[in-house]
This record gives structure tokens, sequence and C-alpha cells, in this order.
């Protein structure tokens, strides 16, 4: 694929690519990936997803604008989650950035 073709499966496929960027720059991340739909506590226990890790998600997409020809805009709603443990002794903030 030439670098001025797009991917057929771009939309589906954008989590995971965002998920390998990040993972390129955080190399120590446990997990580091796409997912599908939204996380709550239920669904993070029920994975037994180890932390550190980072998740990434496609949250919704609807068209925007169609220009000339075939080539339409889309607007994405995406969402990173960060899952860190809490270490003791120090606050949720300073354990995060370690």
């Amino acid at each position: 694929m030439s670098a001025t073709e797009t991917r057929p499966d771009l939309l589906a496929a954008l989590p995971g690519i965002v998920a390998q960027a990040i993972r390129a720059v955080l190399p120590a991340l446990r997990e580091c990936r796409g997912m599908a739909g939204r996380l709550d506590v239920a669904a993070l226990k029920a994975k037994g997803i180890a932390a550190p890790a980072v998740l990434v998600t496609r949250l919704g997409c609807q068209q925007d604008q169609t220009y000339a020809g075939p080539h339409p805009t889309f607007r994405l709603r995406m969402a990173t989650f960060i899952l860190c443990k809490d270490e003791l002794g120090l606050d949720r903030d300073t354990a995060a950035a370690n």
C-alpha cells in the first residue's frame, strides 16, 4: 500500500494503530492495545488487565463533510484508558508519573 492510499479498514483499525504508537514510546507497559467499546470497573476486573496498561478505543464516529468526489471526512470520539497501580506512601499523581 502506498503512502497516498487509505487502508480499507482504517476506522476499525485506528485504536490499534494508536496503541502501537503509544507502545513505541512506552515500551515498559505490560499491556497496550486497541479495544472495542467502553471500559468499566466490572469489565476491568473480568479481563484481569495488569497495570501499567493503556487501552485505546473509538467511542463514536460520524461522517462530517463530503467534498467533491468520494472524499468524506469523519469526526471521531476516542478515549485512552490508563491503568496504573496505587503504591503505598505515594499520592496518586506521583505514582502514575512513576
